[in-house]
């Protein structure tokens, strides 16, 4: 699994150049995980694709990124910073971090 995320950041597509380089290795990441999820063989590996892939997502809010804004069409959206002093939580399932191995 730890190949597919390394591999991510030697991707040719970059993120918008206004991102922080940790949150631009974030969102390659992401993009990985994402792809994986989506065109992974049914099991175990692609379970944890999912996982960490949320667990990315709810970090990236955690430390101020959005990923769009309200009222924003969803082929617009982009990483941006939060325009709310505090992310809102999002309705999407998620993970807070590694543990034994796992993300819980």
């Amino acid at each position: 699994m730890w190949r597919i995320l390394f591999l991510a950041l030697g991707q040719t597509a970059q993120p918008a150049p206004k991102l922080p380089e940790d949150v631009q290795n974030r969102v390659l990441i992401m993009d990985v995980l994402a792809e994986r999820r989506q065109f992974g063989d049914p099991g175990e590996r692609t379970w944890r694709a999912c996982e960490l892939h949320d667990a990315f997502y709810k970090t990236l809010n955690r430390d101020g990124w959005c990923y769009g804004h309200n009222g924003q069409r969803e082929a617009d959206k982009e990483w941006e910073p939060c325009r709310e002093s505090k992310p809102k939580e999002t309705n999407r399932d998620t993970f807070g971090h590694m543990q034994n191995g796992r993300v819980v």
